[in-house]
């Protein structure tokens, strides 16, 4: 069982290493020494000349809770975005406009609705909030996800999720 699951990670570490390589050989090597500091081995990234990209995105959706009470989110949301076109999507930064859309219901009560520490990630953008809500018997915790995606040709798209604690 040890050898196997050895031999599973060794082959998985040396697809990785492999499709970098095949993939983005220009990306291996892109740095280079900087002759203009004196004694310091600066290293210098190679700019791609990616295009740095703005864009408002609207969500609105109905999280349902349980038959009968939900919260609805309705957003802009600010993008960041580039993409290498075929290759791959980068969402640099995204933030929600707070002067116009929000999260609210009907048949919760919030006890408590605050952002938390957003998940930034290559393709996908997370914003974060943490809900505590209740309505008479029942109470409801979790963490509301707003997520914006940059696809490899500059497409974007944004969902929330929930998800419960």
């Amino acid at each position: 069982m040890k050898k196997t699951m050895v031999k599973i990670l060794g082959l998985t570490a040396l697809m990785f290493v492999a499709i970098m390589f095949i993939r983005t050989p220009e990306n291996v090597s892109a740095a280079e020494y900087d002759e203009n500091i004196e004694n310091d081995m600066s290293i210098e990234a190679v700019s791609n000349n990616l295009p740095d990209l703005e864009d408002d995105l609207y969500v609105a959706t109905r999280i349902n809770l349980d038959d009968s009470h939900w919260v609805d989110v309705y957003a802009w949301v600010h993008v960041y975005y580039t993409y290498d076109e075929g290759v791959q999507g980068i969402v640099y930064y995204a933030e929600l406009d707070t002067s116009d859309g929000g999260i609210g219901s009907n048949t919760v009560n919030f006890d408590r609705l605050s952002p938390c520490e957003d998940e930034p990630g290559i393709s996908t953008y997370k914003l974060v909030y943490y809900m505590d809500a209740h309505e008479r018997e029942n109470c409801w915790t979790g963490y509301i996800k707003i997520n914006v995606n940059c696809n490899e040709w500059g497409e974007l798209s944004i969902w929330v999720d929930y998800e419960p604690c």
